[in-house]
């Protein structure tokens, strides 16, 4: 039964039902009386099978739904193209797998390429938006040639599903033995954690997609004991129970955190520290913590290395 029909029979249902009620209390008439019992009772049956039939359909479809977000967000594996993979993602939406923001991987043959990208709107249209962003990465992950034109590939993509004031901030990343390449165009820069924690900011920044973007890859040094943290704006605005929002990497306990022995480690870590501590969100949020396979655990950060300083591109 649609469930708009099943709404249209629970309705008269209900209504007769009242009626018959009042009948029962104020008609002194034994037939009335008898037939008014018999009329509640029919009604009872056949709108509990109605509202059964109603409740299955809706957890039907809430499954389908369900099937169909999880096959837009596909899970990450743990080991990806040579990296350790550990991602999280949550819509600001309650019971929503999709948000406006939206990650992925794919093995290219320069390397494995990363994405993450923060649709900036809200509703359907955010998760229409975030969609196409994630069907143009997986077309053209495997034959651009570098981030740059992937980059612009994906701006090309979505364009028709922008509205003029939409955009969409996205970082990429692509792994080489010794060295990251990103694009970044518009989105919170990715943290590079080891020793140090350092945002690698490029100097000269991309306008978001959507938005004229001149998307131009850097290059970053890293080694096999560091790993590379992309997230959206969801973690830098959120704001602790004193008031202070910003990115929480001054805090010592994030630094130990984010140097756990293994990547879900770390990124477990993390997430019991920001539920302790931060105030709940009203933006989705999305970490991807990435390290290359089968190298040492990084050293706890420095304590008093500026983080807040943009390193300078290494060869």
């Amino acid at each position: 039964m649609p469930l708009s029909r099943g709404r249209r029979l629970v309705r008269p249902l209900l209504v007769l039902v009242i009626l018959a009620g009042i009948a029962l209390a104020v008609v002194p008439s034994p037939v009335v009386r008898v037939a008014s019992a018999a009329l509640v009772g029919g009604c009872t049956i056949v709108l509990a099978y109605a509202l059964s039939r109603q409740q299955r359909r809706l957890a039907h479809m809430t499954r389908i739904a369900e099937l169909t977000q999880r096959a837009i967000i596909r899970p990450l594996p743990r080991e990806f193209g040579g990296l350790n993979l550990a991602a999280y993602t949550r819509s600001a939406t309650a019971e929503a797998l999709v948000g406006g923001d939206v990650h992925d991987a794919a093995m290219a043959p320069a390397g494995p390429r990363l994405i993450v990208a923060d649709v900036k709107g809200g509703g359907l249209g955010a998760v229409g938006q975030a969609t196409a962003v994630l069907a143009a990465f997986r077309q053209h992950a495997l034959t651009a040639p570098d981030l740059a034109r992937l980059a612009t590939e994906i701006d090309a993509y979505i364009a028709a599903e922008l509205g003029p004031e939409d955009f969409v901030t996205v970082i990429l990343a692509e792994f080489a033995s010794g060295e990251v390449r990103l694009v970044n165009c518009g989105h919170p820069p990715p943290l590079r954690i080891g020793r140090t924690l350092d945002l690698l900011q490029p100097a000269d920044l991309s306008p978001p997609l959507g938005l004229h973007p001149r998307p131009r890859v850097q290059r970053y040094r890293l080694t096999p004991s560091q790993r590379l943290l992309l997230y959206t704006d969801g973690l830098t605005e959120l704001r602790t129970a004193s008031g202070r929002t910003g990115l929480p990497m001054l805090n010592p306990a994030v630094r130990s955190a984010l140097t756990a022995p293994t990547p879900p480690e770390a990124l477990d870590r993390l997430l019991d520290l920001l539920h302790k501590h931060a105030d709940p969100t009203t933006d989705d949020v999305t970490l991807l913590l990435a390290q290359p396979a089968n190298t040492d655990t990084p050293q706890p950060a420095h304590p008093t290395h500026d983080t807040q300083r943009p390193p300078q591109p290494q060869p």
